[in-house]
């Protein structure tokens, strides 16, 4: 299916790092960087998550999570979508809905949580994407590779 209206790669569906924007690759090759200072990867996807050719699947979400019981946690969620803890489970639910067609924030998300002291994580599965970003945005953050 060619979708004509609208180009995925028109949008960013992640600021990964300091150099680095992440944009759906499902119709066309991407478009010049939007900001000179940065790398923008296309991403062979099986949808375009994080971007408005989602905004179908909203409403569905919220219809869904309107019967979902989510307890508030015993540790605050930090978001993709604005990089900040949450514990009240309203807003975990509005900012699941909201996830769906908003870039993913993740180097907001993890200077956040480098700013709460964060020093030691764990990657867990095969490659080291997560500790390779980190490392844009810290070097001194030490990321474990645990294969699985």
């Amino acid at each position: 299916m060619r979708i004509q209206e609208k180009r995925s790669d028109d949008q960013i569906s992640s600021l990964a790092s300091p150099t680095t924007y992440l944009t759906p690759f499902l119709v066309a090759p991407p478009l010049p960087t939007p900001h000179p200072h940065r790398m923008t990867v296309p991403l062979a996807v099986a949808g375009a998550f994080h971007t408005d050719f989602m905004e179908p699947a909203v409403s569905k979400l919220a219809d869904v999570l309107k019967d979902v019981d989510i307890k508030k946690p015993r540790i605050p969620v930090i978001s993709n979508v604005d990089a900040k803890p949450h514990s009240d489970p309203e807003v975990i639910k509005k900012i699941l809905t909201t996830q769906v067609t908003s870039p993913v924030l993740w180097e907001n998300t993890c200077a956040s949580v480098l700013q709460r002291g964060f020093e030691q994580g764990f990657e867990l599965g095969p490659g080291k994407v997560v500790a390779g970003i980190m490392k844009r945005i810290d070097k001194k953050v030490k990321i474990i590779n645990v294969e699985v």
